[in-house]
């Protein structure tokens, strides 16, 4: 399990920190990358199982 923050661009935003698996972060963070945008991932925007 690995751990992820979650910043949205609000005003009144919070800074959130999610449990994810192993397999879904490597999804997310591929070669070991530091930052992922959701628009990197639009195929991943509705999909209710990720």
């Amino acid at each position: 399990m690995k751990n992820i923050q979650i910043v949205d661009g609000s005003i009144n935003s919070t800074f959130d920190i999610f449990e994810i698996e192993d397999g879904k972060f490597n999804i997310l963070s591929p070669n070991n990358t530091d930052i992922s945008f959701l628009e990197d991932y639009p195929h991943l925007i509705n999909d209710k199982e990720f």
